[in-house]
């Protein structure tokens, strides 16, 4: 795995911890669910991307016997656990507590600073994610494809994961402003529980989307077509090798694959 990955979820560590904070000093100022969403959001992704940095640090183990392919899946592990997460802390908090302002309208107080501290959010996640967009476009040019089919398929989770998370985050941050913004302007608190329930659903969007990517290649998902004819025109360059009749390759790590050949 590289190191721009590491980077990336290190980065994010740093900057939802900061965030989380800030943003629940936020709602105990102003009493806003949509807040409270936020600050669920970032105190989430801070576990989850801790998570991501042990399965880059387990994985990083050498071959052993029990495992001669290495723990290179270990990343997958680990950014499975990490979307569950997402999905049960971030997404069904988040949602059962719109719901109860729904129910339940609380006048909001100092809406103001809650603005403000989402301002603040959104540069410091705008900046997470502007590392998260550079290295997975650098893994993109690496593997020879493109950024959304890097995103879609490509090998390494961590990185992607981050990226998609600073994305919901940063989506969320606009989408808890405006409607914090709605329900200052109109007096109705409703607005501002409804955004709780959009943050929500958001993230149990790009859990699902995680959870279903990292499965994938847990249960053995092959390469690509591109690389298979990469390695596969790699080996016939070899004088040893005539020809194949049958070959799988099959995703086993970040950059790491396992090719078998009749």
């Amino acid at each position: 795995m590289s190191g721009g990955s590491a980077k990336a979820v290190y980065a994010a560590i740093g900057a939802n911890s900061f965030l989380t904070v800030a943003k629940f000093v936020g709602f105990m100022v102003s009493g806003s669910a949509s807040m409270l969403s936020e600050a669920i959001h970032s105190a989430s992704d801070a576990a989850n991307q801790t998570l991501l940095a042990i399965g880059i640090h387990r994985s990083k183990r050498p071959p052993s016997v029990t495992h001669p392919f290495g723990y290179g899946r270990e990343l997958y592990v680990w950014s499975l656990v990490s979307a569950v997460g997402i999905f049960f802390l971030g997404c069904g908090l988040s949602v059962y507590h719109g719901v109860l302002g729904v129910i339940h309208p609380h006048h909001l107080e100092s809406s103001t600073i809650a603005l403000g501290i989402l301002g603040l959010s959104a540069v410091v996640e705008g900046g997470t994610l502007w590392i998260a967009v550079r290295e997975v476009r650098h893994a993109a040019d690496a593997a020879g494809t493109s950024f959304w089919r890097y995103v879609r398929e490509g090998s390494d989770p961590m990185a992607v994961a981050v990226l998609l998370e600073d994305g919901a985050a940063e989506l969320g941050v606009i989408i808890a402003a405006a409607c914090l913004g709605m329900a200052a302007w109109t007096g109705d608190p409703r607005w501002d529980a409804a955004g709780s329930i959009v943050v929500g659903l958001l993230l149990g969007f790009v859990a699902i989307f995680l959870i279903r990517r990292s499965g994938d290649i847990l249960v053995g998902r092959s390469a690509n077509e591109d690389t298979v004819a990469k390695v596969k025109a790699v080996l016939l360059a070899s004088p040893l090798v005539e020809s194949t009749t049958e070959e799988s390759v099959t995703i086993v790590g970040a950059n790491h694959l396992h090719y078998r050949v009749e």
